[in-house]
């Protein structure tokens, strides 16, 4: 039966309008320079560069979250705009996964391309750039949906397809858990839930022990040739030196004091199943109660990484979109029955999302061709807070925000004063490096000097990939860089100093800096608020 939106070839026009257009949509744009992006483009730089995780630097996190922007700077170059570019494909794998894990769950079409237009708007939109957060939920939804293939169509019978579906499933559970911690212990352990509840409920385990198998053999050869390395010393599980982000109290004041989008839908998913289906259907091994247990770990897992991801703010936000979709699965709204119904679904669902769209694509564009931001003599809710221009809105804080001619910055929007900054430090590093090649110690989030300068970048076991104090450099670290520091073996080093972070780069090194380097010059950082800076030392 034709569904009533039209033909078939016009719904799956608009179901390839919906997974492919959102994806594209960052693509016309310039975008300022993003608090943390040196962490994305730095790792998918060295990687790109033949650099090896554990060997060559240490990281906190998996190397899994750089396997797909290396591999485009491989292909595009190492512009920060690749990193975009890569995004692209993230997103769009995103939307293909999400659409067609909805279609395995039996959901409509229409209520399928609503919870994919949700989807796209709250959580596709809000993340143009590659971030470990993001990608961890992606990985995610590729691993579940190679497992949910195998669970609702396997027999008995161990075929060759469904052998490779379970391996892909478990390979990729594993490229989670190298990705982020949390949210990929989390995946890992739903996954072995929901293969094990169907092998008890069709009282054969063959698939059980294949997947666990895939499983294991993943991890040998996605970890083991690591274990030479200081592995076990950079991966944060917690221990030392790391401090575990776990805590009892943290996650329980968070749900029950906030988290209040989360308890709404957790409210009404277990009313509307308890409704629909019996309680002793409740543990059929069917789809809709598939459906539902995914749900609920969904809010389950949001309601954890809220705490222990807990940077960038609104990491979770995919649970919207699969929890909705969850709802009008249940309640029959007429999505199917009218396309007018459908039509202001989509409309009413822009509105209620236009947030993000809004505030990321547009307002910053539109504000000061309407605004005159500078015009203080004009009481208005744009003046009446002197400092707003200066630390509450990021919005003013970037719209004077310029494209500098580096290439490495290409559509990439930083202050004036930083591009300054950054062609004295250039006219610096040429004038040093006629003398010798240079060694620079980078206390930055402008990783990309390392391109533009150049410097060779350091290696070894115990060169952090960033310098993050307490997560991913340590007082080991810190006597280290004090020890060559003291032995003049840096010819530069920039320190950057951002106020309002606890201690984010060491104060440590930075004494050690000044005992012994001469301050030549400073500029602004590329971030909001405008109160931090670098400043640039050489030697003595």
């Amino acid at each position: 039966m034709k569904d009533s939106l039209g033909s078939n070839r016009v719904d799956q026009l608009l179901k390839w309008l919906l997974i492919i257009l959102p994806c594209l949509f960052p693509l016309l744009f310039s975008f300022p320079y993003r608090i943390n992006v040196f962490l994305a483009w730095d790792g998918a730089f060295r990687i790109s560069q033949g650099l090896i995780p554990y060997k060559d630097f240490g990281t906190p996190v998996g190397y899994a979250f750089w396997l797909i922007p290396s591999l485009f700077f491989k292909i595009f170059g190492n512009s920060i705009f690749t990193l975009i570019v890569a995004q692209v494909f993230i997103n769009f794998i995103s939307n293909l996964v999400f659409y067609n894990i909805l279609r395995l769950f039996n959901v409509s079409l229409k209520v399928s391309l609503i919870g994919l237009w949700v989807y796209n708007l709250s959580y596709t939109l809000f993340n143009p750039w590659p971030w470990y957060n993001h990608s961890v939920f992606v990985f995610e939804l590729i691993s579940l949906y190679f497992l949910l293939r195998v669970v609702f169509y396997a027999d008995k019978k161990i075929t060759k397809t469904i052998f490779t579906f379970l391996f892909i499933s478990a390979f990729v559970s594993v490229l989670t858990f190298l990705c982020k911690q949390d949210t990929g212990a989390l995946s890992i352990v739903f996954n072995f839930l929901l293969i094990i509840w169907f092998s008890i409920f069709n009282n054969s385990y063959k698939v059980f022990f294949v997947y666990l198998g895939m499983f294991i053999f993943s991890l040998i050869i996605l970890i083991l040739p690591f274990l030479q390395y200081d592995f076990l010393y950079w991966f944060n599980l917690g221990q030392y030196p790391h401090t575990s982000r776990v805590s009892a109290f943290d996650l329980l004041h968070e749900f029950f004091g906030a988290s209040k989008w989360i308890k709404f839908y957790l409210t009404f998913v277990i009313l509307l199943f308890l409704w629909k289906h019996d309680y002793k259907a409740c543990f059929d091994f069917k789809k809709p109660q598939v459906f539902f247990l995914w749900v609920l770990f969904i809010l389950f897992q949001a309601s954890i990484i809220q705490v222990t991801s807990y940077t960038p703010l609104y990491g979770n936000i995919y649970f919207h979109a699969i929890a909705l979709t969850f709802l009008f699965v249940n309640i029959d709204l007429g999505f199917e029955k009218s396309k007018w119904i459908f039509i202001s679904g989509l409309l009413l669902s822009g509105i209620w999302w236009s947030n993000v769209y809004w505030t990321r694509y547009i307002s910053p564009r539109v504000k000061p061709l309407l605004v005159d931001l500078k015009d203080s003599d004009r009481i208005n809710k744009n003046t009446y807070v002197i400092s707003a221009a200066d630390s509450l809105n990021e919005v003013e804080n970037r719209t004077d925000w310029i494209v500098p001619p580096f290439k490495v910055f290409s559509k990439i929007k930083i202050p004036l004063e930083t591009s300054d900054g950054i062609q004295r430090l250039l006219d610096l590093s040429k004038n040093l490096n006629k003398v010798q090649k240079l060694k620079v110690l980078n206390l930055t989030e402008l990783t990309q000097l390392s391109v533009m300068i150049p410097y060779e970048i350091e290696t070894g076991e115990g060169i952090p990939l960033w310098y993050h104090k307490g997560v991913s450099i340590f007082d080991k670290e810190v006597k280290d860089y004090c020890n060559k520091i003291n032995n003049d073996y840096y010819d530069i080093i920039l320190f950057e100093d951002i106020p309002n972070l606890n201690q984010f780069y060491s104060y440590d090194i930075l004494n050690c800096v000044k005992e012994k380097y001469h301050l030549v010059d400073s500029f602004l950082a590329p971030r909001v608020p405008v109160n931090s800076f670098i400043f640039v030392f050489i030697k003595q």
